[in-house]
């Protein structure tokens, strides 16, 4: 399968604690949207759900 991934794709501040939880991580939902105010850019992945992989 061939995926695109979008530079700089908008990501709510929900979808990254979300994607850790289900990775087992913590979510440390306190660090978004902090961090993204400071990455230069982001790629990102969403399937037909729009859900972030």
């Amino acid at each position: 399968m061939n995926y695109k991934v979008i530079i700089n794709m908008p990501i709510s501040n929900h979808e990254i604690p979300e994607l850790r939880e289900l990775v087992g991580w913590g979510r440390r939902d306190k660090d978004f949207p902090t961090l993204f105010k400071r990455f230069l850019s982001r790629n990102g992945l969403k399937l037909l759900k729009f859900v972030l992989i």
